[in-house]
């Protein structure tokens, strides 16, 4: 292939990559160069289009060639204006009716259906796999009859049965979590109110899938005693913010966009129907404010980047994680200047409590992904019951470990033990340590301490809040004989204080109006 240089108007941007960024374009480039197909793992607003122009541009430097795969159409216009504004003019695109471009471009940006429809494999140094968790048929038979190609694969939940294995992806590269994309202010934090669940009891489990049937998922949650609170919910706490929701199905999502209108509250709707520039204007008619929300159903899981949207309704119940990550991630990009802090996320179909918080499914998904790596089944790891506490008081959803509700900051009280003795409540300021001593709580709380450079009063009084009482003489002697790092209790309280301290500074420092959603 022959390196095409030409110039093209306006303004050049330089990538200016972030510290996780450069590990990511790294560990990319050493991989091309051993010949390894991994994939990059990077939650919403990580920068993966980013990172890969960065790794395109260097191979660009020496004449090597690239492929840029999307698993829809509509996300390659989005690909081509993003390597133009940083300089990639010359390319080749395979986007159906619409390909174009000189055939012996380094650089390709291509449309999986077209590669697969047209039998195309691409003969190209790296190819890059957007979305990879997405799995088809023709990218596996390219991975297997192009040895020489390195394939890089990008997504935010590469979760999905089989995806990484010596024959196609052979390991994760994970540069930063969602968490601390959270805690470094790059994403804004998920607040979750669970004010209804549907019973899903009576609906089948497809074994495709493995994910709950449509048809009678539709039906049931086109109902008007839960659509009414769906909407009834959003004009009582959605604060008028720009918002997506996530519906069954097309009726459903006609439906439910039917009783908003009705209530006077202009929406768009958007399926995998719509073309790519109706798609544009209506993304921009919420940006403007000429409508508050957008309906849809999985059109806008993948590929819909809208910062100013700080607010999600989830009315699709999932058993899938990598669906519920990827759709709640449509409200997590910071947008400085609309003043977003959070992002209200209203769950009526109780898929937080079954699945967890975010950055918990993250976390855990990586667990299991890594015990099916080596061998070894991560089902045993997982914890029956609900992972999160409901509050009472206001419908937020806390974490199963909390103390209070991070929101309105209402106590919870404490559980009841079955024991082989009768049942006993147990104080409501004392919350429950199973097989886990006092002596070790106060052993912990010092290493922090000791690591944080904190004042030695600091333990004491944290030992209060988790316990409910004074450490004693007694258990300051036993914790001598222990040196341990914190476990799950003193872990929880660590977090729910950092939580809190949280909650604290930006209800200091970011008074915001509703109106600047």
């Amino acid at each position: 292939m022959k390196l095409h240089l030409k110039s093209s108007p306006g303004a050049r941007l330089m990538i200016n990559l972030r510290p996780h960024q450069e590990v990511a374009k790294k560990a990319i480039i050493t991989a091309i160069d051993a010949k390894e197909n991994i994939i990059v793992q990077g939650p919403t607003g990580v920068g993966k289009t980013e990172i890969a122009t960065a790794v395109i541009k260097s191979l660009i430097e020496q004449g090597k060639s690239a492929a840029f795969c999307v698993p829809y159409l509509s996300l390659v216009n989005q690909t081509v204006e993003r390597f133009k504004r940083y300089g990639i003019d010359d390319l080749q695109i395979l986007q159906g009716a619409n390909s174009s471009g000189p055939t012996d471009a380094l650089v390709s940006v291509c449309s999986i259906p077209t590669l697969a429809s047209r039998d195309i494999f691409p003969a190209v140094d790296a190819a890059f796999i957007d979305e990879a968790h997405i799995q088809n048929c023709h990218t596996y038979n390219w991975m297997q009859s192009a040895p020489h190609t390195t394939f890089v694969g990008l997504s935010a939940t590469p979760w999905a049965l089989g995806l990484v294995n010596p024959k196609k992806f052979r390991r994760v590269i994970k540069p930063i979590s969602l968490r601390q994309l959270i805690e470094q202010d790059y994403l804004v934090r998920p607040r979750v109110f669970g004010s209804s669940k549907p019973d899903l009891s009576g609906i089948k489990v497809s074994r495709l899938t493995k994910d709950y049937d449509i048809a009678s998922l539709g039906r049931l949650m086109s109902k008007p005693e839960i659509s009414g609170k769906v909407v009834s919910n959003w004009i009582d706490r959605g604060q008028g913010r720009k918002t997506i929701a996530f519906c069954v199905d097309v009726e459903h999502a006609r439906y439910l966009k039917a009783e908003f209108e009705a209530q006077g509250i202009p929406c768009g709707y958007i399926d995998a129907n719509v073309p790519p520039s109706e798609r544009d204007a209506i993304r921009r008619a919420l940006e403007n404010g000429d409508i508050k929300i957008i309906i849809s159903i999985a059109a806008l899981i993948a590929g819909f980047d809208c910062p100013p949207v700080s607010c999600i309704i989830f009315a699709r119940p999932t058993q899938s994680k990598i669906l519920f990550v990827q759709a709640l991630g449509r409200g997590l990009r910071a947008s400085p200047d609309t003043g977003k802090v959070d992002c209200l996320v209203f769950d009526h179909t109780g898929t937080t409590s079954r699945l967890g918080f975010l950055e918990d499914i993250e976390e855990d998904a990586d667990a299991d992904e890594l015990c099916c790596v080596i061998g070894r089944d991560g089902d045993d790891r997982k914890k029956k019951g609900d992972k999160t506490k409901h509050c009472e008081a206001c419908d937020a959803e806390n974490h199963a470990d909390a103390f209070k509700c991070y929101h309105c900051g209402w106590q919870f009280p404490s559980p009841v033990l079955e024991t082989d003795a009768e049942l006993s409540e147990l104080a409501p300021t004392a919350p429950i340590h199973i097989g886990i001593s006092d002596a070790q709580i106060y052993a912990q709380l010092e290493y922090v301490r000791s690591e944080r450079g904190y004042a030695p009063g600091w333990i004491a009084h944290s030992y209060r809040e988790v316990t409910g009482k004074w450490p004693s003489p007694k258990v300051k002697a036993l914790a001598l004989d222990i040196t341990e790092p914190p476990g799950t209790i003193v872990t929880a309280f660590l977090e729910q204080k950092r939580r809190d301290y949280r909650e604290k500074m930006r209800s200091q420092n970011n008074s915001v109006s509703a109106d600047a959603y």
